[in-house]
């Protein structure tokens, strides 16, 4: 063993190969021990409180001894005082030997330490590993059976590519089901029993099967991390995922809605692969490059704006500094200034915090993730007269009715219409994209020769869906002069004429292009965008029952008329 770390001075030899050197005045205090970067080593802490027996010093059967870890990895100090040196020998051999043939120590030096060091070290030791079994029991808490129910039906979810998960209770049954590419699947029957212990131990994760807790008269939100593995492309992949999950009282039971948000994922998609069109791209690129001014994505959850961000983001100079505020970080930014700062309200990082405090850190953009309240967006407008380049997302139907949620909001118009304050308002939507496997439609005077249908069982290479991923339309409003001058004079009902007079095509518009090539079904079209006959000059006919156009409705009038 080697030469113990006091002083050498007055050394002591000893009969069983453990020199040390000791000196009363030159023992190791509480300061020395800090100094020296020692801890105490948790594994063995229990064994040396046990030795410590009574804790009063003048018991001659107290043993006061522990094991400290050092800074390098495998190398452990044995702190004792020189009376339990001569009485424990015993004692001390048992750690040493322990330390080598369960810890594979590098090396173990016995050192001469003051009792009352000692029973300080002995005591934060003790504490720790209480903090480390309280985390262990949580741990296999986490790892109950209603707990590994759930995690499976997560993992589940993940292997499918599903956005929501949907949970029900009532009279007796238990059913969930998935959201796929914005479509909800065929409900799976569990016992009520399993539903109720696995929202228990979401809710809760208190004991191991909760079956009888959640009271179903109460609404309860709540966020959950997990750790999961689902099977992707063939093999497991561990991840991180955070559940936003919100429970209601319905009918006889209870509902329990979770969104399933993967967190920190790498995403190679660019903006020339998110499907827009080829001018659209082009004008998101521009954006890309616009030094100052607030840029919105809106569209409701589900519909890709994260990813769309995501590229945006990419897409800026290099040399650019970024700050993404997000709740929570879900998609890893591919840009060699960006920051993503990850939300945690209980903890004080609000997005207000966080936004108030990247302003001192001379960013040229400042991302958040939603503007979800007026403050917020009070927050975005202040910054983005500073100077700064803002980019956020906002849950509206579409880029004019975005005008009136910002309003709502507290954003007046004279404010929207403020020169160069607002760039562009983009909207998207994702359409179930048809598999190669769908039926060919009957040639239509409106849909064209090209079209298709969705076809029931699909085939193998859909996974028998009938549908291959989601097809991204959008539209985009800019903030020009006329525009701003529209919203100034509260004229912004009259700024779809307008827009259309210059050549403007709406999400719709694009989706009907689509479908006209045969990528979306016409259903899918009208179930996610509305009916494609409905526009700002249609007129509804409640003889035949559908909405007709300026010249549809003035042919009708005049056969009425005739």
């Amino acid at each position: 063993m080697k030469e113990a770390l006091s002083t050498k001075s007055n050394p002591i030899e000893t009969t069983d190969n453990h020199p040390f050197s000791f000196r009363k005045d030159a023992l190791l205090n509480i300061k020395d021990i800090n100094a020296k970067g020692l801890t105490p080593f948790i594994p063995m802490v229990a064994r040396c409180n046990n030795l410590l027996g009574s804790g009063v010093k003048s018991d001659e059967l107290v043993n006061f001894v522990i094991v400290m870890e050092t800074k390098e990895f495998g190398k452990y100090l044995i702190l004792t005082t020189y009376q339990t040196y001569e009485q424990g020998r015993r004692e001390l051999r048992n750690l040493e030997s322990a330390l080598n043939s369960s810890y594979k120590a590098k090396s173990v030096e016995i050192v001469m330490a003051e009792a009352d060091a000692i029973s300080h070290f002995i005591s934060l030791g003790m504490k720790k590993k209480s903090e480390n079994d309280e985390q262990a029991e949580f741990d296999s808490l986490q790892k109950s059976d209603a707990k590994l129910r759930f995690i499976s039906i997560v993992e589940q979810a993940v292997s499918s590519g599903a956005a929501d998960m949907d949970f029900k209770v009532g009279n007796g049954v238990g059913t969930y089901a998935f959201k796929i590419d914005g479509k909800m699947t065929n409900r799976y029957n569990l016992p009520e029993e399993q539903v109720r212990a696995m929202m228990g131990a979401i809710i809760q994760t208190e004991t191991e099967n909760i079956t009888g807790s959640i009271q179903d008269q109460q609404i309860i939100a709540k966020t959950t991390k997990l750790t999961i593995e689902p099977n992707i492309d063939g093999r497991r992949v561990r991840q991180e995922v955070r559940l936003r999950g919100l429970k209601a009282y319905s009918n006889g039971g209870f509902t329990y809605s979770f969104r399933i948000i993967q967190t920190r994922i790498q995403d190679s998609r660019t903006i020339d692969t998110l499907g827009y069109l080829p001018e659209q791209s082009n004008f998101l690129k521009w954006l890309a490059t616009q030094p100052n001014g607030i840029i919105l994505i809106v569209g409701p959850t589900g519909h890709g704006k994260t990813v769309t961000l995501k590229t945006l983001y990419e897409e800026m100079p290099a040399h650019w500094k970024l700050i993404v505020i997000e709740d929570p970080v879900e998609y890893i930014i591919n840009h060699p200034q960006v920051t993503q700062e990850d939300v945690v309200a209980e903890y004080g990082l609000t997005a207000q915090a966080y936004q108030k405090a990247s302003l001192r850190q001379f960013p040229d953009v400042i991302g958040i993730s939603e503007i979800r309240d007026s403050d917020t967006a009070k927050d975005v407008i202040n910054s983005a007269l500073s100077g700064h380049l803002m980019v956020s997302t906002l849950h509206a139907h579409d880029t004019l009715s975005a005008i009136e949620r910002l309003v709502h909001l507290g954003v007046d118009y004279n404010t929207q219409a403020q020169r160069g304050l607002f760039k562009a308002l983009i909207s998207q939507r994702l359409l179930p994209k048809l598999c190669i496997c769908a039926t060919k439609g009957e040639p239509d005077s409106f849909w064209g020769e090209k079209y298709r249908i969705h076809r029931a069982g699909g085939c193998g290479e859909c996974n028998y869906t009938g549908y291959i991923g989601r097809q991204a339309v959008a539209e985009i409003l800019v903030f020009d002069h006329a525009v701003c001058s529209y919203i100034r004079s509260n004229r912004a009902n009259e700024l779809e004429e307008y827009l259309r007079s210059i050549g403007w095509v709406s999400m719709r518009d694009v989706g009907i292009r689509m479908v006209k090539a045969g990528y979306v079904s016409p259903d899918d079209l009208l179930t996610t965008l509305g009916d494609p006959s409905e526009s700002f000059e249609a007129s509804w006919d409640y003889f035949q029952g559908k909405f007709l156009g300026n010249d549809e409705s003035s042919s009708q009038l005049e056969k009425e008329r005739s």
